[in-house]
């Protein structure tokens, strides 16, 4: 299906959230490498729950560092414009999402959603560290892309329950992959929605494809590198029951994903010795920026 088929299909039937103004006014801002970091600053001060998430997250163990972190100026000068940016990005993703009606089910918890997005963020910037040096994907961007590579299922749940539902139970009792279910029941993916939003919300290219393609969809042949990196990182997440989004036969590995990570079986030792430590920040992560 391409992507004025999901158009298509989308017209009419799911409403898709904007962008906070605070995220879309950073984001253009960062664009710019000379940008005054007062300027930054106050673009995300206009927004005091925002403010205040991001100035809790640069704050938790997960960037370690030595001194607390006062004002949002210094989190820019200690962490830098894209760390920052990607902050405000995590901290708006909640804030949007944490209002959205909820008809979840022993399926479908909220709470392990969450955690299983926020792991895959960090499960796929931990992967980009340690075998992209090539790649030229900035380790935090991808975070983002993992963050939100579900955050489809949160629309589906919210406008197509039914339809998301009948998907759920077919993958838990027919053990095949949630995406193929909700191609069979809805028409698209979660991936390709969220693909959308991430479009909608004006998110850099490399990872509006990075969340639409995170499953090799029938007929879809591009599996760029990003796509890869959160389709591994999706699997070790479910393999390593950080979270859930769905029932456990939702992701399988993909030795295409593999193929197109850069990764080597050299990195395994390292990157899995770390995973250990990954689920306990993502909780951390996860109980800031609510």
């Amino acid at each position: 299906m391409n992507t004025s088929d999901v158009d298509s299909l989308l017209e009419g039937i799911v409403t898709l959230p904007s962008a906070p103004t605070v995220l879309l006014k950073v984001t253009e801002l960062v664009a710019d490498q000379f940008v005054p970091l007062s300027k930054v600053a106050q673009a995300i001060s206009a927004d005091p729950p925002i403010s205040m998430k991001v100035l809790r997250l640069v704050n938790s163990a997960y960037y370690g560092l030595r001194h607390r972190v006062g004002s949002l100026e210094q989190a820019i000068s200690l962490l830098g414009l894209k760390v920052v940016k990607n902050l405000v990005a995590t901290a708006t993703i909640f804030h949007t999402f944490s209002s959205v009606r909820s008809n979840e089910g022993l399926l479908f918890e909220r709470d392990q959603f969450w955690l299983h997005c926020v792991s895959t963020g960090i499960i796929a910037k931990l992967l980009v560290q340690h075998g992209g040096k090539t790649s030229g994907i900035d380790p935090e961007e991808i975070f983002v892309a993992g963050l939100l590579h579900d955050v489809g299922k949160i629309v589906f749940e919210q406008h197509l329950h039914k339809k998301f539902e009948q998907a759920l139970i077919t993958s838990a009792s027919e053990k095949v992959p949630l995406w193929e279910c909700e191609l069979e029941s809805i028409g698209v993916t979660h991936a390709q929605l969220g693909g959308k939003l991430a479009k909608k919300w004006k998110l850099p290219d490399e990872l509006v494809h990075a969340i639409y393609y995170h499953h090799p969809v029938p007929n879809e042949t591009n599996f760029p590198y990003s796509a890869a990196i959160v389709n591994l990182a999706d699997f070790v997440c479910y393999a390593k029951e950080m979270g859930k989004g769905g029932p456990a036969e939702s992701v399988r590995f993909s030795p295409q994903a593999w193929e197109s990570s850069l990764l080597s079986k050299t990195d395994l030792p390292t990157i899995m010795g770390r995973v250990k430590d990954s689920e306990k920040l993502a909780m951390e992560l996860l109980s800031l920026a609510r």
